[in-house]
């Protein structure tokens, strides 16, 4: 059903009950009326941007979304700001766990399977947190972000008490609901505006008065008419690790995993029943990081789901992770111990034993 929310809610930011997770009761959904998703695009002309993904996808051999560095940055980042870390994992399927400083390097400076879809949007987004200095900064660039009840963006009196457009158009903002939808990320196609539509709605669109055929263009492209209003959306499905496709009966077109869809409504990490897949839910669905094509399976050892090999000498959930010595912080990454010395980028080592990180 990533389909229908997303065109309406998509729109204004994506979230429904995942989000909930994230904004601890005081956030609203969009769709329609209230949850928010990621608007989505429809239109028929042919070549709506396969350049959407601008960063291609690396070859089959193994590779990582960032340095060691960048990561220890956007994971600072990421303990720092507690609106980062569920606004990168609704937008690109990415978690980056704000109380586990080793699994979120796991996750950004470890082994990424060289299938995943869309690795060079998801690398773009957390390059460009790990270049920004402040959780607003961090925050927009993803698709969704959701927002600190104190958000300043919101503090103003003259601000729209439900949902209006900001940043001259590039940003769909709701007040009400506590999360921003950036129209300009790689999530949309080039031409996206915040636009208002029917019912007041608003969404991050191509146009109103849509009239396209539910479709898809390419593997990776989503074109649609929004549910709940008139606006026209087009969105990259690569930006999450999804594909374009329909199930088997016909029933269900957008944003799915090999022609199939995995609902899920918490912000979390799973395996998959077979143990060869890790899930990582983006508030509807799950996205599949495939642990076979690292030569692994999925684990499970801490609670979430990570791939693992029979080589690994330590996961980010052991006693002796995540423990300072002067500046530097002990981890676990891809399997193997490592440290990585805070003041390499100008942070110290902070945190009790077991809890520690970058800041």
């Amino acid at each position: 059903m990533r389909r229908a929310l997303r065109a309406s809610v998509v729109a204004a930011a994506r979230v429904g009950g995942l989000l909930l997770a994230a904004c601890a009761g005081s956030c609203t959904t969009f769709n329609g009326a209230s949850v928010p998703p990621p608007v989505t695009d429809a239109a028929s002309d042919v070549v709506i941007d396969v350049a959407v993904d601008a960063a291609p996808d690396a070859g089959p051999a193994a590779r990582s979304l960032l340095s060691m560095q960048d990561a220890a940055r956007v994971c600072a980042l990421a303990a720092k700001c507690p609106y980062l870390s569920p606004s990168l994992q609704a937008s690109n399927a990415v978690p980056a766990d704000p109380s586990n400083f080793s699994l979120c390097m796991h996750w950004l400076a470890g082994p990424f399977p060289p299938d995943r879809l869309g690795f060079g949007l998801q690398q773009q987004s957390v390059a460009c947190m790990a270049k920004a200095t402040t959780c607003e900064q961090a925050g927009a660039c993803v698709s969704i972000e959701y927002l600190n009840p104190t958000d300043a963006r919101c503090a103003d009196a003259g601000a729209e008490a439900g949902t209006a457009c900001a940043d001259n158009g590039a940003t769909v903002l709701s007040c009400a609901g506590l999360f921003a939808v950036h129209c300009t990320t790689g999530y949309y196609a080039p031409g996206t505006m915040c636009t208002k539509g029917a019912s007041n709605l608003y969404g991050c669109a191509l146009g109103a008065n849509c009239t396209v055929t539910d479709m898809c263009v390419g593997s990776s492209v989503f074109d649609e008419c929004g549910s709940t209003d008139d606006l026209h959306y087009r969105f990259n499905c690569d930006y999450e690790g999804y594909d374009c496709s329909e199930v088997p009966d016909g029933s269900l077109i957008g944003c799915l995993s090999g022609n199939e869809a995995y609902p899920c409504s918490t912000l979390d990490t799973s395996c998959s029943s077979d143990g060869v897949t890790a899930q990582v839910c983006d508030g509807y669905d799950y996205s599949l990081y495939d642990c076979a094509s690292l030569g692994g399976t999925c684990s499970n050892k801490g609670g979430g789901g990570i791939c693992a090999t029979k080589n690994d000498k330590c996961t980010p959930f052991d006693a002796n992770i995540n423990m300072c010595s002067g500046s530097v912080v002990s981890l676990c990454v891809g399997g193997q111990p490592r440290t990585f010395d805070c003041s390499s980028i100008g942070m110290s080592c902070a945190g009790v034993a077991g809890s520690a990180h970058c800041g």
